[in-house]
């Protein structure tokens, strides 16, 4: 048994598709897709909103974070305030890698506000301390806070100009050698399809960055490489 997801505009080529399918294979269509892997997706009238409540109310009940107060920011303090632990040796018994791994998963579904604190962590996974780990708990107490917030999808207006075949919008920007260990930048950058959030990404920079310009510089072309990928 396996899921499979079909999509189409026309009705037509769906009924089609089902029949067809339905000639090789035992299928149960399901219909219009309200869940899948984790990420609920629900249908408005001109917007699709797509969050994962449920993923998050169970790691909250999991690491018993139900009752903490919420807190404001994903990270209350600097990467560069991190001092790492020994490289694997002494790691406090704590699931630092377990729950770094859950909420990897979230930020790169329908989190991006949570990326940058995720990777920022994921930097210590081998080196991690007591203070590693309470910060990565915040992040929870974080998301006890915006649980229902979610991804949404909209048209594209109806206002375009009709000489725009597509309309791509980036945002990015850079650190400049807050990681102690590498001294390498982190590079954030959005791109939006007609406002919809299309990629988004959060890395750090494969070279160390001199100055602050060079920083900036090297987001700017890793955001170019995925506006390319979306315009084609």
């Amino acid at each position: 048994m396996d899921d499979y997801i079909f999509a189409t505009n026309q009705k037509s080529i769906y009924e089609n598709f089902v029949k067809y399918m339905k000639t090789k294979f035992d299928v149960t269509d399901m219909g219009t897709i309200k869940q899948v892997a984790g990420v609920k997706i629900r249908w408005q009238q001109d917007r699709i909103e797509l969050s994962q409540e449920r993923d998050i109310n169970d790691l909250l009940q999991k690491y018993q974070h139900m009752d903490a107060k919420p807190s404001k920011w994903p990270m209350v303090s600097t990467p560069g305030d991190f001092t790492p632990g020994a490289m694997n040796e002494n790691l406090p018994d704590v699931p630092y890698r377990s729950l770094l791994g859950s909420l990897m998963w979230l930020s790169g579904n329908t989190r991006p506000d949570i990326r940058a604190a995720v990777i920022i962590h994921a930097s210590y996974t081998n080196c991690y301390t007591e203070a590693h780990w309470k910060s990565l708990k915040n992040i929870l107490k974080y998301l006890k806070g915006t649980i229902h917030y979610h991804i949404a999808y909209t048209k594209p207006s109806t206002k375009a100009s009709p000489s725009i075949e597509t309309e791509i919008v980036q945002f990015c920007d850079s650190d400049w050698g807050e990681n102690k260990l590498t001294r390498r930048s982190l590079s954030g950058c959005i791109t939006l399809l007609y406002d919809n959030p299309l990629i988004f990404t959060c890395i750090y920079q494969k070279c160390v960055a001199v100055s602050t310009s060079e920083a900036e510089y090297y987001a700017i072309s890793e955001a170019i490489k995925d506006g390319k990928h979306v315009s084609g």
